[in-house]
């Protein structure tokens, strides 16, 4: 189960604002109405969810109200609230953890507190401490995950990340998008069975990897000739920056001695190490 932080709703419209209502100690999944009162959400057999429980789905049916499921999407019940123009409401307007404590706080304010358990764990599959994007790039991270019963994903407003298979897909929001984020955190919120929780997080920002392997230019087509015979290490055709760090001297082999072959530019030797 995934909840999207943010997640807009069809056609741009903004989804029923999904709450969270506490009563005798346990926080139950509930919708606010458009007069401000609130309903509990209830599944097939007409129980209340807890929040450790799958967690509400909405949709606009075709009659252009808004649509709630329990099960996962498998059944639709009509909200009878009528869809509206707007940027979509985010699930969660913060989430952040504080002496062991997940705190999640929904988008009206409340604040669900959520012990956390080192039984779950998340790796994002990447030693990157910052991911960097391309507008509108999407990229599959191979994570690896234990112990969750549910699963909860949070990220920067225009950015999407969504659980697809094996894969973690995190799509970076699209150059004509101004109001989105350019750079964030991508939230993964685990939940055990008993309730206890973990956080991962990794940030996230449009741009060039300043650490980033880059490939030097060289004017001269002869020497560029030389160095890629003798240097190209990932056999790309190119003299990366990576690779000119690893060169630790430069000797022309007499074939390049002759009139054709002789390098008359060392421009972009600036950019060797050595």
């Amino acid at each position: 189960m995934t909840i999207r932080n943010g997640q807009d709703g069809e056609d741009g419209l903004t989804p029923p604002s999904i709450t969270v209502v506490e009563e005798d100690g346990t926080y139950y999944w509930a919708y606010e109405n458009a007069d401000g009162s609130t309903d509990f959400i209830l599944d097939d057999d007409g129980n209340r969810i807890p929040v450790t429980g799958e967690a509400p789905r909405v949709r606009i049916n075709d009659e252009g109200y808004w649509e709630i499921s329990t099960d996962g999407g498998q059944t639709w019940e009509n909200t009878n609230v009528k869809a509206e123009g707007g940027d979509g409401d985010s699930f969660f307007s913060d989430v952040y953890v504080e002496d062991g404590i997940l705190y999640l706080v929904l988008a009206d304010g409340t604040v669900i507190d959520v012990p956390m358990t080192a039984e779950l764990s998340f790796d994002f599959g990447t030693e990157a401490d910052t991911l960097y994007f391309g507008a509108g790039e999407s990229r599959t991270l191979a994570y690896t995950m234990s112990g969750a019963e549910n699963v909860t994903i949070t990220k920067p407003d225009g950015w999407r990340a969504s659980i697809e298979g094996e894969g973690l897909v995190i799509t970076a929001p699209a150059a004509e998008n101004t109001f989105a984020e350019t750079e964030g955190v991508i939230s993964v919120i685990l939940f055990a069975a008993n309730g206890q929780s973990l956080l991962a997080e990794q940030i996230v920002k449009i741009g060039e990897d300043p650490d980033a392997a880059k490939v030097i230019d060289f004017p001269d087509a002869n020497l560029k000739a030389y160095l890629v015979e003798n240097y190209d290490l990932n056999g790309d055709g190119e003299i990366d920056t990576g690779e000119a760090a690893q060169i630790t001297d430069i000797t022309l082999n007499t074939a390049y001695s002759t009139d054709d072959k002789k390098v008359k530019d060392v421009t972009g030797l600036d950019r060797f190490e050595y």
